[in-house]
């Protein structure tokens, strides 16, 4: 008895010495309390505090504390988690606060074969005699099927439609071919180490790595392809050097382009020096936070965190304060831009945003079930939402307007969507066996397409009978359109940039690069070869545009004037300077000045240094743009302007008044959609302009003043050709198209892709700038009929010749009503804002109305949602719920395209035919001409894992990891490339002391260390064999990824090897958690339960300590 007693003191005494551990560097400890009998009652990390309840049966006995299963746990936000086990110590129910309640079912030798969730829908598994799961039901009753080879492989699966994919392996178990269900077949073969070092894909091209000693990819031949820049056939090679931790020291691009990068001790990236001696520096704190970056141009952006270190405080080199805070479970509640304007957020306790305040008073709310969005509340009434049984959006209710109908096969492939007495909007798909779009029906007209073996789109037939070919080259890169008889061809060069495009009137287009990509010049010949027109480009050392010049050579309007633009930017690259000079013209120059929100406070215009205007500007605390004033260059105001707006943050009207010897007033007024889409604009003349929208907020129909209405159809995302709406009650088209526009690659969101227009069977051929402004076109004999050149903001002061396109500034349509629709939102050409506010939330900074950060001549925004131009790959989540990734070295990602093989997302204003992912999977991007892999996993709490490799070969160590947090409101939107720690490479036997020989009860199999190397001895009889290195990272959350020097990696690899896992330790070092790499997460008592591993006897890395629970 007095034993017991004295153990209970000495608990009590160890809880209490716990809590009193004071804070270290400025971070705090984390400290747990225990009860008499070792089981751990709470968790403190600073104000974060946990706690735990247990019962009669906890999940385990009371003579093993190891299994830590409470029965109650509390968050820091007061989020209570109960758990009941059955007499086998499972988890057969889980209740989560606002989150209703999980049940799993077992069968007789503990596999779950029924999962309920919180809505009562049922996931069933059966399994074969050796515990493989073999078929899944799902709740709507579709079936996933899978058979195994003997040595536990899934050669054959069948989804919900019947397509069957099959994998072949080798005496290894490494897939040496994937036949998809069309059968087409990707080959690979491998090095003794199992490293990737051929890949054949289903058109027969060959990929081929080479590996180091420590199995790191030092160089990638693509396959063979034409050298745009030689005419010689060549394999682009990319190369790479290592630092002795594995660290990636030097990249060489096929052309011999170079990148260094630079590390400090604990293998951050501190300095990273491009191919033109530019050099990006980073500091970081001691969590490994970074504290500051300096750019090429020495400019520095400070950051500060919070004692949990989340990002609280930034500062940009201009100076101006950036504000964020947090809730207890890390959730974003506060944005502060640099006017002290605060954006605050709510959250339920499932961490799912429940009301968003913006400055000026605008509020929007929105409910949920356990598991669903149901409401979106705002001034304009509520918008309501149902799912099916695979939580796949079925129906919105709008507060007015039309509802729409979602329908998809049992492969959750989207069929239609239809739209309550709007049948313009109706759409529909079809699709082949390998998931591409056969065909697809907008605005009652159908287009077909045809596919070859890689996935290339190589056919397409419009509604109107009009056809096209393609043809791509070794990389899937698109080399040949034939369309009516006319080609366009392409070429390129190693490093995988067009250098030349020759349309089919004959005219070629030239394009000249830097050292790091950056586009330096662009000639036009016509097809004489005869030089046209030619513009060149200069760039500061972070690619802004400082200079442009052009001139125009086939227009005699133009008399071969020089005609140069040179920018000036401040220290964050707004804008603040554009002087326009030309021989025999006045020289033009044009001032910007901002606020600290970056919206711009005044613009003087001068010519010839003498100020002939000067326009102020005002704003509200939401940075609405709310009045303008306009002085001529005696300070004599010449006209003003009011704006309003609605509870929604969309302009509800502007009134301009003219001052002086003919004053007078017009108003133009702007009505929205549910969606907040401009639908209608009324100009002063009382003309009404007015808008339709499909569920892709595609601009459908557009009718202007007395004129008929005019009818798009669209191809993907982009507008193909335009018809005459004869009777809109009938909903009845010309039978002929007004124009037809033929597309080729672009920058995203069509910028820079439209070839030509057709207009009664004549083709009118374009030119555009590099910022995808269309600057010329030109006739079939290659005759100039058009040019323009352009100002900051897309607006035109030079122009000759006619157009009748739409398309101008970045090829987005401007309408009559001076606004130019960029795709999700419309822009103001005379005040040079947005309308609305940004549907994507805060993805360029706090200020949701400013265009481009005011950096339009180095950047652009594809989708009204965005900017673009930036170097480095971007991670971006679109509104409609895409996740699209742009940049260097290769190429873009984007699910419009026929690159997508990633189409999860995680997005908190799920638009209306996505709903919510169904399943958390793993997909595969190789970029064109890239060597480098990017996979995306979802996480939970709206977060998206982004993982980057060096090479194109599977299980190539990670080079790059971070985490990116959708459009959850509250939550930044811009890719968090969060610092990792890297451990360094520890001796196994050293990490795993006394491991000795242990069962894995996931793999049924035995584990045994000797003579420096583990062996893993598997029930079927096969064998793998690892050196005893392993490598431990420290991710942002604190878990641990584990890979061996044998180039496997648990969790990106999913290996059937016990090693090759994911890892979680407690704050002490304590084993918490193991993955055993098939996405069964283990709890640590089952593990040391039914494995007997001795976690008492791990001895881990300091940075392992350091890690959160």
């Amino acid at each position: 008895m007095q034993g017991k007693l004295l153990l209970l003191c000495v608990s009590v005494l160890l809880i209490w010495v716990l809590l009193l551990v004071p804070w270290v560097n400025d971070r705090p400890n984390t400290t747990h309390g225990y009860d008499s009998l070792g089981r751990r009652t709470s968790t403190q990390t600073g104000p974060l505090h946990t706690t735990f309840e247990y019962a009669s049966n906890s999940g385990s006995s009371v003579f093993d504390v190891s299994g830590f299963k409470p029965t109650k746990s509390t968050g820091p936000r007061g989020v209570v988690t109960t758990v009941q086990y059955d007499d086998l110590y499972r988890a057969v129910s889980t209740t989560v606060s606002d989150g209703g309640t999980t049940t799993t079912e077992y069968d007789a030798v503990g596999r779950p074969v029924e999962v309920t969730d919180a809505l009562g829908r049922s996931t069933m598994t059966t399994y074969d005699a050796l515990g493989q799961a073999i078929r899944v039901d799902l709740p709507d009753g579709t079936e996933v099927e899978t058979k195994y080879t003997q040595l536990g492989k899934p050669w054959w699966v069948k989804d919900g439609l019947g397509r069957i994919t099959e994998t072949e392996y080798d005496s290894a178990g490494r897939a040496i071919s994937v036949t998809n269900p069309l059968g087409q077949t990707v080959h690979s073969e491998y090095d003794a180490a199992g490293n990737a070092i051929k890949v054949t894909d289903a058109r027969g091209h060959i990929t081929e790595s080479s590996y180091d000693s420590r199995n790191r990819p030092i160089e990638v031949k693509a396959p063979l392809v034409v050298n745009g820049e030689t005419g010689q056939s060549e394999r682009p090679i990319t190369s790479t050097t290592y630092d002795a931790a594995g660290k990636p020291l030097s990249v060489t691009d096929p052309l011999g382009h170079v990148t260094i990068n630079t590390y400090d001790q604990a293998s951050r990236v501190v300095k990273v020096k491009n191919a033109l001696n530019q050099e990006t520096l980073t500091t970081y704190d001691a969590s490994g936070n970074v504290l500051t970056v300096t750019d090429a141009n020495g400019k520095v952006t400070t950051n500060e965190y919070d004692s949990l270190g989340r990002l609280s405080l930034t500062t940009d080199a201009e100076g101006v304060l950036t504000e964020f805070d947090y809730d207890l479970s890390g959730n974003r509640t506060m944005v502060k831009d640099g006017k002290g304007n605060v954006t605050t957020f709510d959250y339920d306790l499932q961490n799912r945003v429940t009301e968003e305040h913006y400055a000026n008073g605008d509020e929007t709310t929105y409910t949920y079930n356990a598991l669903q969005k149901l409401t979106r509340t705002d001034a304009a009434g509520t918008t309501s939402y149902t799912y099916d049984e695979r939580d796949r959006l079925l129906t919105v209710d709008f507060v007015t307007g039309p509802d729409r109908t979602y329908a998809y096969d049992d492969a959750g492939q989207l069929l239609s969507v239809t739209e309550s007495g709007h049948a313009a909007a109706n759409v529909s798909y079809t699709y082949d066996l390998a998931g591409k779009v056969l065909s697809e029906t907008s605005r009652g007209k159908t287009h077909t397409y045809t596919y070859d073996a890689a996935g290339n789109r190589t056919g397409t037939t419009y509604s109107t009978g009009r056809s096209e070919t393609r043809t791509y080259d070794a990389l899937n890169r698109i080399a040949t359109l034939v369309e009516g008889g006319r080609t366009t061809t392409w070429h390129y060069d190693l490093a995988g940039r067009a250098i030349a495009l020759t349309l089919g009137n004959g005219q070629q287009q030239d394009n000249h690069y830097d050292a790091v990509g950056k586009l330096t010049a662009r000639h036009l010949f016509n097809p004489n070869q005869t030089l046209i027109a030619t513009f060149q480009w200069q760039h500061d050392a972070v690619g802004n545009v400082t200079q442009q010049t052009e001139r125009w050579l086939g227009d005699a309007t133009r008399n071969n004037a020089l005609r140069t633009t040179t920018m000036a930017y401040d220290d964050v690259y707004r804008l603040t300077g554009e002087t326009v000079t030309q021989s025999g013209e006045i020289t033009r120059e044009t001032l910007y000045t901002y606020d600290d929100a970056s919206n711009r406070a005044s613009k003087v215009e001068k010519e010839n240094t003498v100020v002939v205007k000067d326009t102020s500007y005002t704003y509200n605390t939401a940075n609405q743009l709310i009045a303008w004033s306009e002085e001529n260059g005696t300070e004599v105001v010449q006209r003003s302007a009011a704006m309003t707006y609605d509870t929604r943050g969309n302009r509800a009207s502007t009134v301009i008044t003219t001052h002086g010897e003919v004053p007078g007033t017009e108003t133009t007024t702007y009505t929205w959609t549910p969606q907040n889409m401009l639908a209608s604009v009324t100009l002063p003349d009382s003309s009404v302009h007015s808008y339709a929208y499909d569920y892709r907020v595609r601009r459908i129909t557009r009718t202007e003043g007395n004129a008929n209405p005019v009818a798009m159809t669209f191809s993907g995302g982009l507008s193909v050709a335009e018809f005459e709406v004869l009777d809109s009650q009938l909903n009845t088209l010309d039978s002929q198209p007004s124009v037809e526009y033929q597309r080729g690659p672009d920058m995203g969101g069509g910028v820079g892709g439209l070839l030509y227009s057709l207009r009664s069977g004549t083709a009118k051929f374009n030119l555009s700038n590099g910022r995808g402004d269309v600057v010329a076109q030109s006739d079939a004999t290659g005759d100039l009929t058009w040019t323009a050149s352009y100002e900051a903001y897309g607006k035109r002061p030079v122009e000759t010749g006619s157009n009748a396109d739409r398309q101008r500034a970045n090829t987005k349509e401007e309408d009559p009503t001076g606004l130019l629709n960029e795709g999700f939102r419309y822009r103001d050409l005379e005040t040079d804002v947005w309308l609305s506010k940004d549907p994507a939330g805060f993805v360029d900074g706090p200020n949701l109305y400013a265009y481009v950060k005011q950096n339009p001549w180095s950047k652009f925004d594809p989708l009204g949602l965005y900017e673009e131009g930036e170097d480095g790959t971007r991670i971006h989540v679109q509104k409609d719920g895409y996740i699209k990734i742009t940049g260097a070295p290769g190429g873009r990602l984007d699910s419009k395209s026929r690159e997508l093989i990633f189409n999860q997302f995680v997005n908190h204003d799920v638009p209306e035919h996505i709903a919510k992912a169904e399943d958390a999977y793993v997909r595969e991007w190789n970029p064109v001409q890239g060597n480098h892999y990017i996979r995306m996993q979802t996480e939970p709490k709206y977060r998206m894992m982004i993982e980057a490799w060096a090479a194109s070969a599977p299980g190539a160590l990670s080079q790059d990891r971070g985490f990116l947090t959708s459009r959850l409101p509250g939550r930044t939107a811009t890719p968090q490339s969060l610092p990792i720690k890297q451990l360094g490479w520890r001796t196994s036997p050293k990490l795993f002391k006394n491991l000795g020989q242990q069962q894995d009860p996931a793999q049924s199999a035995k584990l045994t260390f000797a003579d420096g190397k583990y062996k893993l001895q598997m029930a079927n009889g096969q064998t793998r064999t690892a050196t005893g290195q392993m490598n431990f990272v420290t991710m942002p959350d604190g878990r641990i990824l584990v890979s061996s020097t044998a180039g496997h990696t648990g969790i990106s690899q999913g290996r059937d090897v016990a090693y090759a896992g994911q890892v979680t330790f407690t704050k002490k070092g304590a084993l918490k958690e193991w993955d055993n790499g098939s996405g069964h997460y283990m709890p640590s008592a089952d593990y040391a339960k039914q494995a007997g591993l001795p976690m008492d006897k791990f001895t881990p890395h300091k940075d392992v300590l350091n890690a959160q629970d």
